[in-house]
């Protein structure tokens, strides 16, 4: 562990001369707590979907769903029902073996989401990700999101409009200026074929810089230290 602190570290550590053990034991601990802070920030655990190696996480983004690795988020809680039982809840189910399809032709579906149904802390959503369904034929042709902090959408935030999809196995990824919001409603326009919808569909957020604020943090408890020293 010695060798791997940095030397500025290190040399003000064994300047300490005649001083107790218990102070230089503190800086100790204030070193490897600010190497697990920083270490940890900059590699803890996102939530990446790979889509079967159809999608790719745009740099500087993460899917919300990384907060509970262990359940599903967002929560589909309602809109237009789909063919057979095909809700909107599989295209949030990281499942590419399911999908949601309307029931027939439609001139648009409307699905809603739940962003914070675990935490109940709105989500800050900068982004979005869309693959169709198989085939290549029932396609989403245009659509809306529509963010809001109430489930009944009475009250808008905003809405972000997507011109375009692109088909088959090429996912549609969409990046803007961040939203937070508890619930989005997905309006989807049909190119013009019945039985539309997709396989999945994401929500993104930009990644914090917690490392960064770790190196902060870090920095400010050297300058106190050094201080006290002085």
């Amino acid at each position: 562990v010695w060798y791997s602190l940095p030397k500025p570290i290190l040399s003000s550590f064994f300047e300490l001369e005649g001083e107790d053990i218990m102070k230089k034991m503190k800086i100790v601990a204030t070193v490897m707590f600010c190497l697990v802070l920083v270490s940890g920030s900059a590699y803890g655990v996102r939530y990446e979907p790979s889509w079967d190696g159809l999608f790719t996480m745009p740099a500087g983004y993460q899917g919300i769903e990384y907060d509970y690795p262990a359940t599903t988020a967002p929560v589909f809680i309602g809109g237009d029902g789909g063919y057979a039982g095909f809700t909107g809840a599989y295209l949030v189910d990281d499942d590419l073996g399911s999908q949601y399809v309307t029931n027939g032709y439609t001139p648009s579906f409307t699905l809603d989401y739940s962003l914070s149904h675990y935490s109940g802390v709105p989500k800050n959503i900068a982004g979005f990700a869309h693959l169709q369904r198989s085939g290549g034929n029932d396609d989403v042709a245009s659509a809306d999101l529509i963010f809001s902090n109430s489930s009944d959408f009475s009250s808008v935030i905003a809405t972000i409009s997507i011109s375009s999809f692109n088909s088959g196995d090429t996912p549609t990824v969409v990046t803007f200026a961040p939203v937070a919001a508890n619930y989005v409603r997905f309006v989807g326009v049909p190119e013009g074929q019945a039985w539309v919808g997709g396989r999945e569909l994401l929500f993104m957020e930009e990644i914090p810089e917690p490392a960064t604020l770790g190196l902060l943090v870090c920095g400010g408890l050297g300058l106190i230290a050094k201080r006290r020293r002085g």
